[in-house]
């Protein structure tokens, strides 16, 4: 039997070095459910650590919640959660 997985996805939202929640717009069950990624201006992707790097409202939700980062997303940047 095959199981289907779908896979939603946040973003990517602009950094601007002051903003620092993004919405998105799905159910997320589990924190650990959830990996926000930032992507450097230069493309370098990195995931960021929940509970060290930003914090997720909204959990159980069907409309979804934010991801808060502890520090915004410089200007070039961009980040999305999946």
């Amino acid at each position: 039997m095959t199981v289907s997985v779908e896979t939603t996805t946040a973003g990517p939202f602009a950094g601007n070095g002051s903003q620092t929640i993004f919405p998105y717009g799905f159910l997320v069950q589990r924190s650990s459910d959830l990996t926000v990624t930032l992507t450097t201006s230069l493309g370098v992707e990195t995931v960021k650590v929940l509970d060290i790097d930003y914090t997720v409202t909204g959990l159980g939700v069907s409309a979804g919640g934010r991801i808060v980062f502890v520090v915004a997303p410089a200007v070039g940047d961009s980040d999305k959660g999946v």
